[in-house]
């Protein structure tokens, strides 16, 4: 039997955004999060929330593999979020940063609990790249972020993106070859 789960909006499983594209550079974000951020912590959450909530969801479902843990990192995340308001003046690339480590060790933490030993292999390959280089991979990979918004993000060259997920890729293939 198996246990009820809450009904969430995911906008990524509805008809609203996807988790494909990150807004940070536009002005709109710019007051949400940095040094320069304006309303309520509530409403800069809410904000946060509607905007981050897909891409998040998105990366929870790729490493725990499992739609209801992906509800419960998702969710954990953003309380963290919530609870720990100096994430909101983090500038935008850093508090993607933040989020995206948050949900890693969620995901983490979860797929222990759960005794999920495929997605842990997961998560122990992909811990191994350097964090630059695992946030490049978990947004192109799992978040379906294009590769000209990484750019943007980080201040990389296209090119120099391209390499360094090939990079991750090749990192993680020689994980994969050397565990079997």
């Amino acid at each position: 039997m198996t246990k009820p789960t809450r009904n969430h909006h995911h906008p990524s499983r509805a008809n609203g955004p996807k988790a494909d594209s990150i807004d940070t550079a536009t002005p709109s974000i710019i007051p949400v999060v940095g040094d320069g951020a304006r309303g309520s912590k509530m409403e800069r959450f809410e904000i946060l929330l509607r905007r981050y909530e897909p891409l998040v969801f998105s990366v929870c479902r790729e490493l725990t593999g499992d739609q209801r843990l992906a509800d419960l990192c998702c969710e954990e995340v953003f309380v963290e979020v919530f609870r720990y308001p100096e994430d909101l003046t983090l500038s935008p690339t850093r508090f993607l940063q933040a989020v995206l480590r948050l949900a890693l060790d969620r995901a983490d933490d979860m797929m222990k609990s759960q005794s999920e030993l495929i997605a842990r292999g997961r998560w122990d390959a992909i811990s191994g790249l350097e964090e630059e280089d695992r946030n490049l991979f978990l947004l192109r990979f799992l978040g379906k972020v294009e590769v000209e918004e990484l750019s943007g993000l980080f201040g990389l060259t296209s090119e120099m993106v391209k390499h360094r997920l090939w990079q991750a890729m090749s990192h993680l293939y020689g994980r994969q070859i050397g565990d079997n």
